[in-house]
């Protein structure tokens, strides 16, 4: 009886040895998928795979997030030898995760290694529509969660969202970063939308888009290269964009480019102003005008180049009353602002100012920015005295004229050789005279006279000889005088036998 006991106990014995070993024999798992190393995407469908001989069996996943200290299970009783794991999109990505994966109600089982679970970009905070001053400052600020730390790239849209480029340039700051800084703001950027896309291996998203809202101003005339007269009004007109509110602007000129400025008005609310210029505004290619807001004096806007203020002449010197002797060289002189500077003409009048002859043979130069001229000419005759001179200076704002000087013949003494009138035994006349062609001299003679006909110029020099006779009988007689004589004055000597006259004669071409 004993010897049966000990024979259960070794049988039992025996028993429990070949069933260790038999469950030993189990065949075994292997788990393929996900692999140590691996990084999957939160919001993803992953597949979990493993390899068993008794495919038959079901089996029970379990995810560890601390390295595999402790597992939940997130999926039991799993038939075949795969499970396709939609991954929470809210899991934590900060973590080292495993998978095991054993027969369902325990037994044995096979570990992942570890292996990390990302996340995509998702916006967490959203930028701001902006509305700012010109030349300030735009600060566009975006976040987003995500793992690993998404990149961030700004773009930009000019045609209220239909198209999207990256944001580019000097004045653009941080445009890789979540904050995006773009410097002195201007008026072309008004009505941009920027938004922030943001971007990692597991996917990407985009932030809304916000808006730039630009408060500018711009003058629309003039703007530069305009040209305007002293005296006449300047029409300035401007426009404002993206401010609310009733504005109130003030003006500002500048004459030289802006080195000094002087007040057109400080008080305005309409976006037009008369500059009403006077005839003492100081002339100047530089002229530019500056309009300023003054609810926001940052915003103003400057005429992009300078315009032209010109001034009609102003007459600053007049000719001066002249006496010289007979044939000798008299100079008239007279001087004129203006800007342009004007152009001179001079004047004579035989009739006290009722009718006036140009001369063309003038000088003029500029002097210390205005213009001086001069006329010279002879006293040819006593027939002379009371002719009138004067200077007309034009410019493309207007024209000024000098006040007339006289002129006074004085018979020379010393040489006189003019015989009086009341003893001469013949007349002389030329007409036309002033002349454009030949002119013709009408001689009338009381008698039969040798006759000699000089031209000379107003120093007194001979030029031309046009008639000479040895005797010319009484009466009548037209003679034709030079035609090829240049503009300006001259004299026509008549000599009948031992008698003189000279005649004034005016040449205009």
């Amino acid at each position: 009886m004993l010897l049966s006991i000990r024979s259960l106990a070794l049988l039992l014995m025996l028993l429990l040895v070949h069933g260790v070993a038999a469950a030993q024999a189990e065949p075994a798992i292997t788990l393929t998928a996900p692999a140590a190393g691996d990084q999957w995407c939160a919001g993803a469908s992953q597949v979990i795979t493993w390899d068993t001989a008794n495919a038959g069996e079901t089996f029970d996943v379990l995810l560890s997030s601390n390295g595999g200290v402790t597992y939940n299970v997130i999926a039991p009783n799993v038939t075949g030898t795969m499970h396709q794991w939609q991954v929470p999109i809210n899991i934590n990505a900060d973590s080292m995760y495993r998978i095991s994966v054993r027969r369902s109600g325990g037994g044995l089982a096979d570990t992942s290694g570890m292996f990390r679970i990302n996340r995509p970009p998702t916006p967490t905070l959203q930028p701001l529509n902006i509305s700012i001053p010109v030349n300030n400052h735009a600060m566009f600020t975006a976040q987003t969660s995500g793992w690993p730390k998404p990149a961030v790239v700004w773009q930009v849209s000019t045609d209220t969202g239909k198209t999207w480029k990256n944001v580019t340039g000097n004045q653009a700051v941080g445009v890789e970063t979540e904050r995006l800084t773009l410097y002195y703001v201007d008026a072309k950027m008004d009505g941009n939308l920027y938004r922030a896309t943001f971007s990692n291996q597991c996917g990407s998203d985009t932030s809304k888009p916000a808006s730039l809202a630009v408060t500018w101003l711009e003058i629309v005339e003039p703007n530069g290269g305009e040209i305007a007269c002293a005296g006449q009004p300047i029409t300035i007109r401007w426009k404002l964009q993206g401010f609310t509110g009733q504005p109130q602007y003030a003006l500002t000129y500048t004459p030289d480019s802006g080195k000094t400025w002087k007040s057109l008005a400080t008080v305005l609310q309409s976006e037009t102003y008369t500059w009403n210029t006077v005839l003492q505004q100081a002339p100047s290619l530089n002229y530019r005008v500056r309009v300023q807001l003054t609810n926001n004096p940052i915003v103003s806007d400057t005429t992009d180049t300078t315009f032209i203020l010109y001034a009609k002449p102003t007459v600053a010197a007049n000719p001066r009353d002249t006496a010289a002797n007979q044939g000798r060289l008299v100079s008239f002189a007279a001087a004129s602002y203006g800007l342009p500077l004007p152009e001179v003409e001079w004047q004579g009048s035989d009739d006290n100012g009722k009718n006036w002859v140009r001369f063309s043979s003038t000088t003029s130069t500029e002097v210390n920015g205005r213009v001086e001229t001069s006329l010279r000419t002879s006293a040819i005759a006593t027939n002379d005295s009371g002719t009138l001179y004067r200077a007309i200076f034009r410019n493309q704002c207007g024209a000024d004229t000098t006040r007339p000087a006289l002129l006074r013949v004085i018979k020379d003494p010393v040489s006189g050789v003019e015989t009086p009138s009341e003893s001469r035994a013949f007349a002389a006349s030329i007409s036309p005279n002033p002349s454009h062609e030949a002119p013709t001299l009408t001689l009338r003679l009381a008698a039969g006279a040798p006759v000699k006909v000089l031209i000379a110029e107003p120093t007194g020099k001979i030029i031309a000889t046009p008639f000479s006779s040895p005797f010319l009988p009484a009466g009548k007689h037209l003679i034709t005088l030079p035609s090829g004589l240049p503009s300006g004055g001259f004299a026509c000597v008549v000599r009948v036998g031992s008698q003189q006259q000279i005649l004034p004669m005016v040449v205009v071409r």
